[in-house]
């Protein structure tokens, strides 16, 4: 579903950018009767329709719908279960990793400082 949301909205603002361009040629080749009006919704729609064209594509990428083929679902990390998809993840995983290391050296650093007291 969000898949053809995110389609929609691309179709949408890319619709809304060429009628902008369209009524802004009309403006220029003098076809128009009240060029004002039609310049300002020129700018409203490549303001509209920028503003969903972006969210459309910003969304398709949030959710890994651009680049990627039907069949790639991600794969089982081996150490801790994570999902990795397209290597997308594996610096949050090696991060995450070594923040785990680092915790575990500061346990172990205030257990040793306590048995020496």
């Amino acid at each position: 579903m969000e898949k053809t949301s995110g389609i929609l909205r691309i179709v949408a603002g890319g619709y809304l950018l060429y009628s902008a361009y369209n009524l802004f040629q009309a403006v220029r080749t003098g076809e128009s009767g009240n060029p004002t009006l039609m310049i300002a919704f020129s700018i409203l729609f490549v303001i509209v329709g920028g503003v969903i064209l972006f969210t459309g594509i910003k969304g398709m990428k949030q959710q890994g719908l651009f680049g990627e083929s039907e069949d790639s679902e991600g794969e089982e990390d081996s150490e801790g279960g994570d999902m990795i998809e397209d290597g997308e993840n594996h610096m949050e995983t090696d991060k995450n990793a070594e923040e785990s290391e680092n915790a575990e050296k500061l346990i172990a650093a205030e257990d040793t400082e306590t048995a020496e007291e």
